[in-house]
């Protein structure tokens, strides 16, 4: 992989600073780190060591606590606060030792903490295992740089094909009046598809759907769904023949586990005549003054029936201009709050009741969900509402 080429290349230790005032000591450690094959850089005050390690950046420091000038832990903080200083290994020097003294070079900023006199042998020891955990430290910094460059990459594909996704439904529909919809994604792509067409003779088509799911596995069956609503419609044809050419292709293209509860209602030119067809989604609302009448599911999701089984039985009735409909996916109803109420029982009921069909819709649904989830609106699943009220269409 990218990283394990960056990991090679800082793999050891290559220069090492050696921070001593005592003349003898500093140089005693500087022949025992170029018999082993080290960069030396050194410098005998804190001044000096935070200078060297800016314009060196060893990775390794041996650090006195006593030295003129300033400390060692002084020098320690302002280094670690460097460029590059965080990743610096550095082990202090120290005349004493105890829990006391090891907490103060810690709380520093240091690694580890040698005795003097120095033994080297047991310095080697301590250099080979803050070796294994510098590389493991480094191993992991630079996979989180390639973690974060690679989400970074992803969510800006997911972005486009998110414009890109929104463009290619929104160009063949168009709103329509008296039709208000509101939706909500629980992911970047939305499961849910509301769809729209007035026919050449008049007569206007509304569709909404549930993929199974949400986010883009969900949304992926919605272009080819859009593009046999929109070319079938634009023919006139019937939807008995919709239905059953949206089934077949969503058989072809979705896995058995994978399905699009969906309804689908037509309202005659002259607001005469209502048909519909509803295949697992929530009941339509169908309301005129205070009576309101539920339009049950009596079929299976679109995607799931050979078209041998699958029925496309439509219903008809009369209706008004005064009437006003109703349709909606379940991710509203099963919207459940912080005590695990669904909306259905709550809210709902309230909003429905109060339904402000042709106009306000949004805010009344909005205001009932905020009220019954709070301000943050953290959705389980994707919800859709479509109001339309027949006297503006």
């Amino acid at each position: 992989m990218v990283y394990q080429e960056e990991i090679l290349a800082q793999r050891g230790f290559k220069k090492v600073l050696i921070a001593e005032d005592q003349l003898p000591q500093r140089h005693l450690l500087a022949s025992f780190f170029q018999q082993e094959g080290y960069q030396v850089i050194t410098a005998h005050n804190g001044v000096e060591a935070v200078a060297a390690f800016a314009e060196h950046r060893p990775s390794l420091v041996l650090m006195d606590i006593i030295m003129p000038e300033m400390d060692g832990l002084e020098a320690t903080r302002r280094i670690k606060a460097l460029p590059e200083g965080e990743f610096a290994t550095i082990i202090f020097l120290t005349v004493r030792e105890g829990l006391a003294e090891m907490r103060i070079c810690i709380e520093a900023g240091g690694d580890d903490f040698l005795t003097k006199p120095i033994n080297t042998d047991l310095l080697k020891i301590r250099i080979f295992a803050l070796q294994r955990l510098q590389e493991l430290h480094q191993q992991l910094a630079v996979q989180h740089r390639f973690l974060v460059n690679h989400l970074q990459e992803e969510q800006k594909n997911q972005r486009l094909a998110q414009k890109v996704f929104e463009h290619l439904l929104s160009v063949q529909g168009g709103d329509l009046p008296g039709v208000e919809i509101v939706q909500r994604a629980a992911d970047r792509f939305s499961g849910d598809l509301v769809l729209s067409r007035r026919l050449a003779d008049g007569r206007v088509r509304i569709f909404l759907g549930d993929f199974t799911g949400h986010g883009l596995a969900a949304a992926l069956g919605a272009l080819p769904t859009a593009e046999v609503f929109y070319t079938l419609s634009d023919q006139g044809v019937g939807l008995d023949r919709l239905l059953n050419e949206m089934n077949a292709k969503l058989c072809a293209l979705l896995p058995d586990d994978r399905f699009l509860a969906a309804a689908v209602v037509e309202i005659s030119a002259d607001l005469t005549q209502f048909t519909w067809w509803n295949g697992g989604l929530p009941s339509l609302v169908l309301k005129k003054g205070r009576e309101m009448r539920a339009l049950v599911s009596d079929f299976l999701a679109l995607g799931i029936l050979s078209e041998r089984d699958f029925s496309q039985e439509l219903h008809q009735q009369p209706c008004s201009k005064d009437a006003a409909l109703l349709m909606m996916t379940d991710g509203i109803l099963e919207a459940h709050n912080a005590q695990q109420v669904a909306f259905a029982t709550t809210g709902f009921k309230d909003f429905l009741a109060g339904w402000p069909y042709g106009e306000g819709m949004q805010a009344a649904l909005e205001s009932a969900l905020v009220e019954h989830l709070g301000l943050e609106l953290v959705l389980e699943d994707d919800l859709s509402l479509v109001s339309v009220c027949l006297e503006a269409l």
